[in-house]
């Protein structure tokens, strides 16, 4: 369950986070830089909000400033992955609450490759699971295509025919989609962009919506 209520506590959870990575890392932060993780155009913000971002734009370079800040916040996510799973698991619920919402810090928490999504939390076990069921349903195609199992050809299921080269057919397709598959985990391993992960999270998301339990709603 996510400890923040209101975006204005996640935000000032992930800012303080921020703030303490860039000490850490002896990275300087003006006054500006700092007041500009909490700008938002439509969400809550400091009340000084448009002389800071006047100031900003004056003196600032923008996209130098969010490759400074996205560095501090991935190099964060890190640690507290490494350190503290509680931690990071606030720090993660921190970044959700504030998507839901119009943040200019999420900008950077994407740019950073921080997932925020439901298998974001336990991606190492989704990959897992992933593997898992993937060499399950190879094994006896694979064993075939190896010789070690010879394909049942004129085997009879109902009114159907196994034939062996559609048997070995079935086979290469399955072991091609185990290989990318574990290319692809692979690849999002060193992704520091998490863009498998991403992905992951908008199939499952849209697989909730449309395959879900619905609200039945009442009319009066």
């Amino acid at each position: 369950m996510n400890r923040f209520r209101t975006a204005r506590a996640a935000k000032e959870f992930l800012v303080s986070g921020i703030v303490a990575e860039a000490q850490r890392e002896n990275v300087p932060l003006s006054e500006v830089e700092r007041k500009m993780l909490y700008f938002s155009e439509t969400g809550w913000t400091l009340p000084d909000m448009m002389e800071v971002n006047d100031a900003f734009d004056r003196d600032y370079d923008r996209n130098r400033y969010e490759k400074k800040i996205a560095h501090l916040i991935q190099n964060a996510t890190k640690r507290k992955r490494k350190e503290n799973p509680a931690d990071f698991a606030s720090w993660i619920g921190a970044a959700r609450k504030l998507k839901k919402e119009d943040h200019y810090l999420s900008v950077m928490v994407d740019q950073a490759g921080v997932c925020t999504g439901p298998l974001s939390d336990h991606w190492k076990s989704t990959a897992l699971v992933v593997i898992v069921v993937c060499v399950l349903l190879a094994i006896r195609p694979t064993l075939r295509l190896a010789g070690l199992e010879p394909p049942l050809s004129g085997a009879r299921f109902g009114s159907y025919t196994i034939d062996a080269r559609l048997s070995n057919v079935v086979g290469y397709v399955v072991l091609c989609i185990l290989v990318l598959v574990v290319c692809g985990l692979v690849f999002s391993h060193f992704d520091r962009k998490r863009g498998m992960y991403k992905l992951f999270d908008r199939l499952f998301e849209a697989t909730v919506r449309l395959f879900g339990p619905r609200k039945n709603v009442r009319s009066d």
